[in-house]
């Protein structure tokens, strides 16, 4: 947009240097450049307008909505069941619940919601009575990091659909040590 109030600048400040003395080829060359330099004008409009409306870098939820359906796998020694509804009023929801040996272990409500145009997943952890892990104003938040095609990853915690029905989940985790590991989630897309 500067370069090209600069290129107008320029014209304006430099008319009789850049175009020739003669009246009918000065003005018709004055028009086509002033043409030129309009349609230029309007090209930049309608990018930073076309960057804007899509959010720039933002990310729009209804991206994510690959992520909607019922997904089955194994990890921490049990089975993982995550279930995610497609974007609707501004947020995506989610459920997690780990089974071992046949009884429910916890069970996660997550969010996904654009914050500064950024994607954040906030969740909350509940035992099988649904008691809760974290104090009542309290949430567990993931803040974005990256993401692709099919793939979303928050600070600790990465979706990736290797194909149209699995789904890899990377959860990672800090021992009291400070030390860092992952677990590796690879789930079946289910019927509901």
């Amino acid at each position: 947009m500067l370069t090209i109030l600069g290129l107008f600048f320029i014209m304006y400040k430099y008319k009789d240097f850049v175009l020739p003395k003669e009246n009918l080829l000065r003005q018709e060359l004055r028009t086509l450049v002033v043409v030129i330099l309009l349609a230029l004008l309007m090209t930049a409009i309608s990018n930073a307008t076309n960057e804007t409306a899509d959010g720039g870098d933002e990310m729009l939820l209804e991206e994510m909505d690959w992520l909607a359906g019922r997904w089955v796998g194994e990890g921490f020694g049990g089975i993982c069941e995550e279930t995610w509804n497609p974007s609707s009023g501004g947020s995506m929801t989610g459920a997690f619940k780990l089974v071992v040996n046949d009884a429910v272990v916890f069970y996660e409500i997550m969010t996904i919601t654009l914050v500064d145009g950024k994607p954040q997943m906030r969740l909350k952890h509940f035992n099988a009575d649904l008691t809760g892990w974290e104090e009542k104003m309290d949430v567990v938040e993931f803040a974005y990091t990256s993401s692709g095609a099919e793939s979303i990853e928050f600070d600790g915690l990465k979706y990736e659909l290797t194909d149209d029905k699995s789904l890899r989940i990377v959860v990672g985790h800090k021992s009291a040590e400070g030390e860092s590991s992952e677990t590796v989630i690879k789930c079946k897309k289910q019927p509901l």
